[in-house]
């Protein structure tokens, strides 16, 4: 029932998968961790899992580990089908392998019941202390004047304007687009100090190693021989992910420059219906550690929804060791990497 594949084979289901997602595509796990390995699993000829695995060089204990998934071959997974995935998985990697199981179900609001009684069914546990993933989930279903009118008032003018100060939009995956991006994040960056839960650097390590049908879409807005806002999104499956995205600090901005961010994502928009993608995934919100940037992804009008969490099953003492020991060590690392790409 579980089928270990090669790259390109996992590549080709995960293409066909309205149900999959940036983050499980092969290279991102490949990119974020060193020292693992890495099994696609292809379940019952109707559905795809990376699983992550770490383990002690010298006891096969640690972590399996399915992110953001399964994804299925079709949008709506009956309840059956779900916990087959889910019984398939605990049995080869909590059980025969004595692993510790940690899964992240896909944010999909339509099968979230269905996949919390399944879970929960099947014997795995949520995991405390995690933060779920919560975003604004924009429904593209619908021509552009209705989206427009579902923005709110602000965000409304701030696109109507943008297409009248004629910014120049250029969109491609090359790294040379994807470092002009880089460009305006450092000096925003610089300027204003913020949090952020992804580091930029590390995604263009990424966009190096994917197959080109995978790659990020880098969208920069010019205004004459200025670069003022550009994004990163990802397209996968049939949602459009905000990634990234940097505008131009300027002390004093005249409101023929401004609005060059709202430019780029109608833009988004405007590609993503024509190519019929459903959803646009507006990257992640806090109302409180960022309120500005939860207020202009708000202003999209889309429904404020939160994923279920990380769920745990199995693992033999030593694997829960592992786990424990490593997570503090990539937690140490990530926090020197950061200071090392800021100093």
């Amino acid at each position: 029932m579980l089928e270990a594949l090669e790259r390109e084979a996992y590549y080709d289901l995960l293409a066909a998968s309205p149900d999959a997602r940036f983050h499980q595509s092969w290279d991102y796990e490949a990119a974020r961790t060193d020292g693992c390995r890495f099994e696609a699993v292809h379940v019952g000829g109707v559905a795809t899992a990376l699983v992550r695995i770490r383990t002690t060089p010298v006891l096969p204990r640690g972590l399996a580990y399915v992110y953001f998934g399964p994804a299925f071959a079709t949008p709506a997974a009956p309840s059956a089908q779900i916990q087959e995935v889910l019984v398939a998985l605990r049995e080869e990697y909590a059980g025969r392998r004595r692993l510790l199981l940690r899964v992240v179900p896909p944010l999909q609001p339509a099968l979230a019941q269905q996949f919390r009684d399944a879970l929960t069914q099947c014997g795995y546990r949520a995991l405390a202390g995690v933060a779920d993933y919560r975003t604004i989930l924009l429904d593209l279903d619908a021509d552009l004047d209705a989206i427009k009118s579902g923005f709110k008032k602000r965000l409304r003018y701030g696109v109507n304007r943008a297409g009248r100060n004629g910014f120049e939009i250029e969109e491609g995956t090359t790294l040379d687009l994807y470092d002009r991006f880089l460009a305006l994040y450092d000096d925003m960056w610089e300027r204003k100090q913020f949090a952020t839960g992804v580091d930029p650097q590390w995604i263009r390590t990424v966009q190096g190693q994917l197959p080109d049908r995978f790659k990020l879409r880098v969208r920069v807005a010019r205004l004459g021989d200025q670069d003022m806002a550009a994004t990163v999104h990802a397209h996968v499956g049939d949602t459009v992910l905000y990634l990234l995205g940097a505008t131009r600090v300027e002390t004093e901005q005249p409101p023929e420059r401004q609005y060059a961010a709202h430019c780029l994502h109608w833009d988004v928009i405007e590609s993503a219906v024509a190519a019929g993608t459903r959803w646009y995934d507006l990257g992640g919100i806090d109302p409180e550690a960022n309120p500005g940037g939860y207020a202009f992804k708000d202003a999209f009008g889309g429904d404020d929804v939160t994923g279920l969490g990380a769920w745990e099953v199995g693992g033999a003492i030593g694997s829960r060791i592992v786990v424990g020991v490593g997570a503090q060590l990539r937690q140490l690392r990530a926090q020197l990497r950061q200071r090392r790409v800021r100093s």
